[in-house]
Formats: C-alpha cells, structure tokens, sequence
C-alpha cells in the first residue's frame, strides 16, 4: 500500500487514477476542507467524479474554499458532490451557486442539513440551476430556508428542463 499525498504536489501511481472520494463523518472541519480545496485547486484528484465530504463541520469557511478550488478548474470532471450535514450557510452557498453557473459536469448536488436560510443567496442558486445543463438531482431538505428562499427555487425549477429531482422539505415554509 501507498500513501496518498493530497498536498497538491504532482502525484503518481493511484491517485491519478482514483475517480471518487469519500470523507463522510472525518471532523474534517473548515480548516480540512481548506488544506484538501488548496490540493483540489493545483490539480490533484482530477478525475474524481465523486466527491462526498458530509457531516464534517466544514461551514461556509470550507465551502467558500471548496469554490475557490472549482474557480480554479478543480473537479471538472465531477458528477456527484454530497455536501449534506456541514453547516453551510449563506455565504458558501453563495460561492457555489456563482460556480455552478461555470460547471458543465455535476448532475447531483446535496446541501441537505446545513443552514442555508438567505433569500438572495438561493435566487443566485436558482438562477444557477436554471442555467445549468446536467443538474438532475438537487437536495436542500432540512435547512432553513422560506418562504421567499422556496419562491425563487420554484422560479429556477420552472426554467429548467434537466432537473428531475429537488427536494426542498422540512425548511421553514
């Protein structure tokens, strides 16, 4: 067996090659999540088409990282990204929708269990959504959202002709 160095250095053998990574429940924290973005963002793990990195307390300080990676070209290729669990608020929702806008490849995208509540942030959401040609499954159950918040989902989910799956239950409307 051979260690995995994910510091972003150029990488050989099995890490080139690994096409989906799962650090469920790890107490990655943000500070995890942004030491594995900065990797991301030099070009390690660029095949991964899954990626899931629930339940590890990452809040929006790893989610905004996580963006910053995808900014960068980090994960094109990827399919899936389970975020479920990390207590994302506003602001790394923020940063992911403005990403997604860019983002050609993620057909499922899980936000459930964090704590997205703000109205602007999912009308940028939604307008990502709207544009964006893959995206089949979207899972924002169980955050905080209202009224207003599901309003401007249902104004994306009306444009899109892709999205097959969103859940938006248990928020606050």
């Amino acid at each position: 067996r051979r260690c995995v160095d994910a510091s972003g250095a150029p990488s050989q053998g099995a890490a080139d090659e690994l096409t989906g990574l799962t650090l469920v429940r790890n107490r990655l924290g943000g500070e995890g999540v942004v030491s594995l973005a900065d990797a991301l963002g030099k070009g390690a793990l660029a095949k991964l088409v899954l990626l899931g990195l629930g339940n590890n307390q990452i809040g929006d300080k790893g989610m905004i990282s996580l963006s910053e990676a995808l900014r960068k070209g980090a994960l094109a290729q990827c399919t899936r990204l389970y975020m479920g669990g990390n207590q994302i608020g506003d602001d790394g929702l923020f940063e992911l929708a403005r990403e997604l806008k860019k983002n050609e490849y993620l057909e499922s995208l899980t936000l459930q269990r964090n704590r997205i509540v703000g109205n602007r942030r999912l009308a940028t959401l939604a307008e990502a959504i709207s544009e964006h040609p893959t995206l089949r499954v979207l899972d924002l159950a169980h955050n905080k959202s209202g009224f207003q918040g599901a309003c401007h989902l249902a104004t994306g989910l009306q444009v899109t002709e892709v999205l097959q799956k969103p859940s938006i239950a248990h928020n606050k409307f």
